[in-house]
């Protein structure tokens, strides 16, 4: 699977990269913001986007939209913070498949990723 990563803190990217890694997952592409996120879904077309709705330039919300807007085939995962719920699913109204909430440990990747992929099947 094909993963592309995206989160402005760059600490916490490479901690969930790390655990993704581990897990034996590719990590295709980083972002930093939510304009880098959206080139870099449409040069890479991974088949997982892994995104924090804690973004500049485009905010989150707006970029989940955009890239559900470009590709309706695309499968988003949201991160968000303790007491950002809402948030995660006004990400899902717009159409990603699932939100994990930060700082997430190699446990909740793990239960994540069963489910992104019975999704996926």
């Amino acid at each position: 699977m094909r993963i592309v990563l995206a989160d402005e803190n760059v600490v916490s990217r490479k901690k969930i990269r790390r655990i993704f890694e581990i897990l034996g997952y590719s990590i295709v592409g980083e972002a930093r913001n939510g304009l880098h996120v959206f080139h870099k879904y449409v040069e890479l077309n991974p088949d997982l986007l892994i995104m924090s709705l804690n973004m500049t330039m485009y905010d989150g919300l707006s970029t989940v939209k955009r890239i559900i807007d470009y590709d309706k085939q695309a499968k988003v995962v949201v991160m968000v913070e303790p007491g950002e719920n809402k948030k995660a699913f006004e990400a899902m109204a717009y159409g990603a498949i699932h939100y994990l909430t930060l700082p997430a440990d190699k446990h909740q990747v793990e239960l994540l990723m069963h489910d992104v992929v019975r999704i996926l099947e």
